[in-house]
C-alpha cells in the first residue's frame, strides 16, 4: 500500500486519555518505558459503535508510525525522492515543521521504499534514521536540523534484506543506535549470502545528542530491526 492512514494510531492514543498524552506520550517504539505497555489508564474497551476519529491524514510511504511527546506527534515517511521528519500537533493534526532530505533506495523485493524506523524524541530533540542510513537529529520544538551522519558509509552498513530499519533510542544526553557495519571491501555480497560478512565492533554506536560526536561502540554483530532498550 502506497498511502497509509494515521487516524488509527491517533485514535488508539486519544482513548487513552490526554492526561496520558500529556505526561508520557509515546516517544519511541516500544513507549516510554520500552515494555510496549501503556500505563494504567481508562482506556474505552466497547467499540462496538466505532470510535470517534479526531482526525486522519495521507502519509508516504514507510513501515513506522509516528510518535508523541509533549503533544506533538513526529512523522517519518517517503514522498517521491526524499525522506521527510513532520512535526503535527496531537490535536488537530496542523503541521508545524517538517524536513526534507534526499534519498535514492529501491526495495528489492518490491515491497516499499520508504523508512523502517520510527523516530524518537524527547523535550530538546527528534532522532529519525531512514532507510539507507541517514541518521538525523533536529530540533523537536523549531525542527531546525542539528547534525546529521550517514551511517551506512561511515561504518560499512551492508543493507539487509528490507535495509536501514532499527529505531534509535535517546537515553539522557545519547543517541543509541544500532549500526551493524563490517570491513569495507570491494566485493560485497548479494542479499542472500549476508552470512558471509564479518561484523566489526560497532553493533551499537553512542552518539553525542547535541553534536553529533562518536561517544563509544560496542558488538561485533551486524544490524538487525530491534529497537534497542536501557
Amino acid at each position: 500500500m502506497r498511502f497509509l492512514k494515521l487516524s488509527l494510531l491517533i485514535v488508539a492514543l486519544l482513548i487513552c486519555g490526554n492526561n496520558y498524552l500529556q505526561a508520557d506520550g509515546w516517544p519511541r517504539m516500544l513507549g516510554p518505558n520500552d515494555d510496549a505497555k501503556i500505563p494504567d489508564t481508562p482506556i474505552r474497551f466497547d467499540w462496538s459503535n466505532g470510535l470517534p476519529i479526531v482526525w486522519n491524514i495521507e502519509v508516504g510511504e514507510g513501515y513506522g508510525n509516528g510518535v508523541i511527546n509533549a503533544n506533538k506527534l513526529y512523522h517519518f515517511d517517503r514522498y517521491g525522492d526524499s525522506e521527510r521528519l513532520t512535526c503535527y500537533n496531537v490535536s488537530d493534526a496542523k503541521e508545524q515543521w517538517r524536513l526534507d532530505f534526499p534519498v535514492r533506495y529501491s526495495d528489492s523485493f518490491g515491497y516499499n521504499d520508504g523508512p523502517r524506523a520510527m523516530p524518537t524524541a524527547d523535550d530538546r530533540w527528534v532522532a529519525a534514521y531512514g532507510v539507507t542510513g541517514h541518521l538525523i537529529v533536529a530540533n523537536a520544538t523549531t525542527g531546525q536540523l542539528q547534525w546529521e551522519k550517514d551511517c551506512s558509509l561511515e561504518y560499512g552498513v551492508v543493507p539487509n534484506f528490507f535495509g536501514v530499519g532499527s529505531t534509535p533510542r535517546i537515553y539522557k544526553d545519547k543517541l543509541l543506535v544500532m549500526v551493524g557495519g563490517s570491513p569495507a571491501t570491494k566485493d560485497r555480497p548479494n542479499l542472500g549470502r549476508l552470512n558471509q560478512l564479518t561484523a566489526t565492533d560497532c553493533a551499537m554506536v553512542a552518539f553525542d545528542l547535541e553534536s553529533g560526536r562518536e561517544l563509544y561502540r560496542v558488538g561485533a554483530f551486524l544490524a538487525s530491526y530491534a529497537a534497542p532498550v536501557i
